[in-house]
C-alpha cells in the first residue's frame, strides 16, 4: 500500500476515439471480420477454424486468422465486397473495390462513395 501510487481514476468520454496504441490490432482484426454482418470471414466449420482455436496465444491466434482471412475479397454469407483498411495518421480509411463492370453507367460508384474513413463509433459497432 506505501509503494503503489495509487489508482488515477476513470475518464469517460463522450464519443468512442481510437486508442493509439491498439489502432495497428483494431486494424488487423477488422481484416478478419465482414464489414456488414460483422463475422468472422472464415466458417466456423471449416477445419482451419478449429486448428487456430487451438493456439493459446492471443498474438499468434490473430496472426493465423489474418492470414487465413487476408484473401478473402468478398463476404461468402452475403455476396458483399469487404473493403481494404489502411491507417493514415490516425484515422483509418477504409476503400472499397472498383466494380467488375466499371464501364456500365448504373455501376458506376463515385470516388467518396467507394473510399470512405471509417469512424471509432462504426468500427466499434463492428467489432461489437
Amino acid at each position: 500500500m506505501y509503494d503503489c501510487p495509487g489508482y488515477f481514476g476513470h475518464l469517460e468520454l463522450a464519443a468512442p476515439m481510437y486508442h493509439c496504441g491498439y489502432i495497428k490490432t483494431v486494424i488487423r482484426v477488422l481484416r478478419c471480420v465482414s464489414y456488414h454482418t460483422s463475422q468472422l470471414l472464415l466458417p466456423k466449420d471449416d477445419p482451419r477454424y478449429r486448428l487456430g482455436l487451438l493456439r493459446a496465444k492471443p498474438e499468434a491466434r490473430l496472426r493465423y486468422f489474418t492470414a487465413l482471412c487476408a484473401s478473402k475479397r468478398v463476404d461468402e454469407a452475403t455476396g458483399a465486397p469487404q473493403p481494404s483498411y489502411r491507417l493514415e495518421g490516425v484515422r483509418i480509411v477504409l476503400e472499397f473495390p472498383k466494380p467488375k463492370n466499371a464501364e456500365d453507367p448504373a455501376a458506376q460508384v463515385p470516388e467518396s462513395e467507394r473510399r470512405q474513413e471509417l469512424s471509432a463509433a462504426r468500427c466499434y459497432d463492428i467489432l461489437r
